[in-house]
This record gives C-alpha cells, structure tokens and sequence, in this order.
C-alpha cells in the first residue's frame, strides 16, 4: 500500500498515510467504521470501492498485503474524518454509531439513511456527506 503523487494532499500529509504499516492501520480503522455502521458486505465493498477478495481481506486483517489506488486511500481518509466529526457531535456512542443507519430528514439525505446514501459508491457523494458532518462539528 503506497500513496502516489496523485493520492489527494491532505491524505499524503496525514501520519497514517506516511508508510505501508500506516496505511494498514488507517484501513483497519476505516473498515471497524464501517462494521460499527451495520454495513453489508455489498455496501462496505461499494463504499470503499472494493472487489468482494480485497474487502474479505480487510475484514480478516490481512490489509497489510493490499495495494490500494489513491480513491480507495481517499475513501478510507473520507470514513475516518467522517467517524472523527461524528464523535466530536455525539457524547453517546450509540448516536455516534447509530447515525449512519438512522433516516434523516435533513440535507444532504432528503429523508434518506446516510450509510445507503454512500453506499452508492459514488465519491462525490462520500466528499458530500463528509463536508456536511464536518460542517455540523464546526457549528
């Protein structure tokens, strides 16, 4: 696992990101994010835009052989922020996990689940909901 010159700058500058055993970790984390959320293995797969052999691999611990693209790397960064402004909104853990999987009337989501919401699979969407929780954590 090796950030690229064009793996995003806040992502290449972070700590976890600096070396293999850090990029390791920082899936690691992700990944337990996603598990906390209730996700399928389909929506895990679509979030991190993942084939079912490299998610199965997280999910065992096995992340340390992995050879993720700079989007994956992003995604990863994009599920850890989204935790960290999630945590810093919440002082109850089941609201911290809980908020993925609960419908919210609110925008982005229109009455949507924020987890079915990303489980798209689409980026701009992930960059959306990530802006719009960090945004909430400011106010």
């Amino acid at each position: 696992m090796a950030a690229t010159d064009k793996t995003p700058g806040h992502i290449a500058q972070s700590d976890l990101f600096q070396n293999k055993a850090g990029m390791a970790t920082a899936v690691k984390i992700a990944s337990r994010i996603i598990l906390q959320w209730e996700a399928s293995p389909e929506q895990f797969e679509r979030i991190l835009d993942v084939p079912h052999n490299t998610r199965h691999s997280i999910v065992e611990g096995e992340e340390g052989e992995l050879q993720l693209t700079p989007d994956q790397l992003h995604r990863v960064a994009i599920i850890i922020d989204m935790h960290a402004s999630l945590r810093s909104l919440f002082v109850n853990p089941e609201n911290v996990k809980g908020f993925m999987t609960m419908p919210n009337d609110n925008e982005p989501f229109a009455g949507r689940v924020p987890l079915d919401l990303i489980a798209g699979g689409d980026l701009s969407e992930l960059i959306r909901v990530r802006e719009h929780l960090a945004g909430l954590a400011i106010d």
